[in-house]
């Protein structure tokens, strides 16, 4: 019997037939429960608490993933007399990165280039910041926005156009809506940088989310605007994947663009390419071979 969260009430439903029936039971959170900002503001209650702790204990086996809102030991420190059927998958979000979807070395863009690929979730979540920086960088470092290409790929909200109208970055900012996984992921290869703007809500400081995965696998370098105690953060850091921007300082922003722009002239940006080691933890047959060996050991 194998259960995923979210919903939570799967893992219900999983208790439920575990009692009634005789076979090994897998639950596998990809969302936390109880510590879910998304979910619970502050404080889950007795009730969730309780019925996270009846799953722990009649399942065989735990897993989750790195990178879901919750501290590394989390379960193990929770659930003490449970430890030893915890396993933690070492790959954000899913089981891993088809490697197979990427496209066999697409040129860069002619441009400096920085893709974003996602929404924006509101409530202080919005590119606004990073425009602030990109007008600073152009200006300070006397840039002409001819050789800048900002593309966004995903949500794009009509205010966007205003800011970017106040700033006077237009020639540098394309928007292009939704688009198939598989071009994003083109897009980004051909990049020269990838954007990642962290959504500041109370909770997340843990969050290291699937579009993570999509920019490493890429071996494209990242730009993060995200705090420096933010696990995002601290993964780009210890990986040395990419550089760490403050998302509310608009002259740090530029700073580290123009590091960017700085390594990309001189044709130093292979410096931030994932390890060979980073790219097979990510990797969809390590992960599954993985997620396979606790499937087969729960009896």
């Amino acid at each position: 019997l194998y259960t995923m969260c979210f919903p939570f009430t799967f893992h219900l439903i999983g208790y439920i037939t575990s009692r009634s029936c005789d076979v090994g039971w897998l639950t596998e959170f990809r969302d936390p429960w109880v510590t879910n900002p998304n979910h619970f503001d502050g404080d889950a209650g007795v009730l969730q608490r309780y019925l996270e702790r009846r799953v722990i204990e009649e399942c065989d086996q735990v897993v989750y993933n790195y990178g879901i809102q919750v501290p590394e030991d989390y379960f193990k420190d929770t659930y003490p007399d449970h430890a030893n059927k915890v396993t933690r998958l070492d790959c954000p979000g899913s089981c891993g990165f088809d490697f197979e979807r990427l496209s066999d070395s697409p040129p860069k863009s002619n441009q400096f280039t920085i893709v974003y690929g996602g929404s924006f979730y509101g409530n202080g979540h919005s590119p606004k910041n990073f425009f602030d920086g990109l007008d600073s960088f152009l200006n300070l470092f006397d840039i002409n926005e001819s050789n800048i290409n900002v593309d966004f790929y995903g949500d794009w909200k009509s205010s966007y156009d205003s800011i970017v109208t106040e700033f006077g970055i237009q020639s540098a900012i394309q928007s292009h809506g939704w688009v198939d996984y598989d071009e994003l992921l083109e897009n980004l290869q051909q990049a020269h940088v990838a954007l990642f703007i962290v959504r500041p809500f109370p909770g997340d400081e843990l969050n290291v989310p699937q579009k993570i995965v999509d920019y490493v696998v890429t071996e494209t370098p990242m730009l993060v605007l995200a705090d420096s105690d933010w696990e995002v953060s601290r993964f780009t850091q210890r990986q040395k994947v990419g550089i760490v921007a403050d998302p509310d300082d608009s002259k740090d922003i530029s700073n580290n663009i123009a590091k960017l722009y700085d390594d990309y002239q001189k044709n130093n940006l292979s410096r931030y390419t994932a390890s060979n080691e980073l790219l097979l933890r990510f990797d969809a047959q390590t992960q599954t071979t993985e997620f396979a060996q606790i499937l087969n050991d729960t009896t």
